[in-house]
């Protein structure tokens, strides 16, 4: 019954008053004619009933043929809506903006929750490498099966992945793998030096220590021996910190050319479809030699409802070269910072420079070359394997 009134709708119709006919001869003769007509209702003197419109002409001659008077009370359907929408631009404009706009907005990914791991930010790349993020188009998404199969494929530490695509959100389910416990290391090993230096303190987990505070040690020396007393040999293990010595070479410039913001910009406005950054406002080109962008991204929403559309406004600052002469004592200072790095860099975690000192430095070229010496505190213990094992003899 639906189809039939929408079928009627879209073809318009009238519903019209006929006068002076006690007999509804008209209405006889409009059904014997086959004219399409419903909802006949009768009172007194009238009657009223629907007419298609493509059958109206026929039940105007009808009603003039047989001197019947008629009058028109409602027209409705599509044909007399776009009548009144030509007359109502704006509001026509309006409604298509909104339908294509739905269609557009039911076209994007607007959500992707993930659940069931820590690791959000690189289950999220792995997506955003299959084209599944906010903002994305929904067509250009793979099969919800071929989505899994790419994940576990990306991410190793998985061992199942469900992925559901409800309207315009998609979820993301994980089951990460189970570890295997660590197996502890038994085979017979020493704990050896790495790098000379002076023992510091020295701490054993297992074994026997080989060397004493204040020792200065070689590479490959026994710090720890995995070899007892009574001959049996076990998996030495601990930690040796010893003072280790760095000798880092540096050339600093005195000069620094840094840039420097002169107060002038412009501003350009941009809605982002998905990748697609679309310029509205700020349509001039930056006339600067030398200029440096920011950009700030807002997602729009419409109440607590994300929209994959986003506002950037674009800052083009006009900038410029300045070169500042730096005082030899800032360069030392500098200079020092950067050693330590540098020994950082080479030393093993938790290790710590307690001391430095700056051998030789001089002013060269507008150059500044320092040799800095660093004491570092550092764990110098590493592993080896023992070529025999001597047994206990029960």
């Amino acid at each position: 019954m639906a189809f039939f009134r929408l079928s009627e709708w879209i073809k318009g119709y009238v519903e019209m008053e006929v006068w002076n006919d006690p007999e509804q001869e008209l209405l006889k003769k409009m059904v014997a004619d086959k004219v399409y007509l419903w909802d006949v209702r009768s009172s007194d003197a009238t009657y009223t009933l629907n007419v298609l419109l493509p059958d109206l002409h026929l039940a105007l001659e009808l009603a003039r043929c047989m001197r019947f008077k008629l009058r028109f009370s409602e027209k409705k359907g599509l044909p007399f809506w776009l009548v009144h929408a030509r007359k109502r631009k704006v509001f026509l404009f309006g409604a298509a903006f909104f339908v294509v706009g739905l269609y557009m907005l039911s076209s994007f990914i607007w959500r992707v929750e993930i659940s069931g791991t820590n690791e959000i930010e690189e289950v999220a790349n792995a997506l955003e490498k299959l084209n599944i993020y906010p903002g994305s188009l929904l067509y250009r998404v793979l099969e919800q099966d071929d989505v899994q199969l790419a994940l576990l494929e990306q991410l190793p530490n998985i061992s199942w992945v469900g992925v559901k695509i409800q309207g315009t959100s998609v979820f993301v389910r994980i089951i990460p793998k189970i570890a295997p416990a660590e197996r502890k290391a038994n085979h017979p090993q020493n704990i050896v030096a790495s790098v000379p230096g002076v023992v510091a303190t020295v701490l054993a987990n297992n074994g026997k220590v080989s060397v004493k505070q204040g020792e200065y040690v070689t590479p490959g020396t026994v710090l720890i021996s995995g070899e007892l007393d009574n001959g049996q040999a076990v998996h030495a293990d601990g930690k040796v910190q010893a003072i280790v010595w760095y000798r880092t070479e540096l050339k600093l410039p005195l000069e620094r050319v840094n840039d420097q913001y002169t107060g002038q910009f412009i501003r350009h406005d941009y809605l982002v479809i998905g990748n697609m950054p679309i310029l509205l406002w700020g349509f001039a080109h930056p006339p600067y030699r030398l200029s440096h962008t920011t950009s700030v991204d807002e997602t729009l929403h419409i109440g607590p409802v994300h929209l994959p559309l986003t506002w950037r406004i674009s800052t083009v600052y006009e900038v410029q070269k300045v070169t500042t002469a730096l005082p030899s004592a800032k360069a030392m200072a500098s200079g020092l910072r950067f050693a330590t790095s540098e020994v950082m860099r080479m030393t093993p975690d938790g290790s710590k420079v307690i001391r430095q000192n700056i051998l030789q430095h001089k002013l060269e070229h507008g150059n500044l070359y320092m040799t800095v010496w660093s004491e570092v505190l550092q764990d110098i213990g590493k592993p080896q394997g023992m070529p025999s094992v001597k047994k206990v003899v029960s």
